[in-house]
């Protein structure tokens, strides 16, 4: 599992952003976006149970 919001994730974010121009939470979001694409779902709901109500 990816892990989130890493120093060195922010700090590369804040790279690009000042490089192409951009926002470093264009960049945050970019890589949250894909990193959650890629994940095995299926996996994940096969190990994790839901809360009970």
């Amino acid at each position: 599992m990816p892990n989130f919001n890493t120093v060195k994730d922010i700090e590369t974010a804040a790279r690009l952003g000042c490089y192409m121009g951009l926002s470093s939470r264009y960049w945050l979001r970019l890589q949250t976006d894909y990193d959650l694409r890629v994940i095995d779902t299926a996996k994940i709901e096969k190990e994790v149970l839901p809360q009970a109500s």
